[in-house]
């Protein structure tokens, strides 16, 4: 009898799960900043960046598909890598990445809690949930990012951050 209900039980819950979305096609951007010396972990920093060029239409338009193709753009993966040699990021405790189509920034689109201490040159950024349809869709949008440090900022040094979208 369990061994029944049981069946019944996973047999309603495998209708009901929503099969995965479609990945249509992947496209990213790649922002270049410059972290300077001294930073202290006391605070948050932010660094912001306005009106970078989404190119979407572009997008859609070289993969042969429309604007009503698109269900969803979800953010995938992202990296943050230090361009100088030596650099080593483990003074990093925390990295955000948000966007914005106005300067109201409200969808946080790549995290990385917790940077190990053995971060070396590279930090990887885990996507969230949200849905950054509205915000990429346009013509332009703006990118924040944000660190929390663990130690105080020892050199300024370039690094570059990729950030990559699934259009679903």
């Amino acid at each position: 009898m369990r061994l029944i209900i049981g069946l019944f039980i996973l047999s309603v819950l495998g209708i009901h799960c929503k099969k995965d979305e479609r990945v249509l096609f992947e496209f990213s951007y790649q922002q270049d900043l410059n972290l300077p010396a001294g930073l202290s972990f006391l605070q948050t920093h932010f660094f912001q960046f306005n009106d970078i060029q989404s190119n979407f239409k572009n997008l859609l338009a070289a993969k042969g598909l429309t604007v009503k193709d698109i269900n969803k753009i979800s953010p995938g993966s992202g990296i943050m890598l230090s361009l100088d040699n030596g650099v080593n990021l483990d003074f990093i405790q925390e990295v955000s990445i948000m966007i914005s189509s106005t300067n109201q920034f409200s969808k946080e689109v790549l995290y990385s809690i917790q940077v190990p201490l053995n971060a070396g040159d590279r930090i990887d950024l885990v996507g969230t949930l949200v849905d950054a349809y509205d915000v990429i869709s346009q013509d332009r949008f703006n990118l924040r990012i944000s660190f929390k440090l663990r130690a105080n900022c020892p050199e300024t040094f370039a690094s570059r951050f990729t950030i990559k979208f699934l259009a679903l």
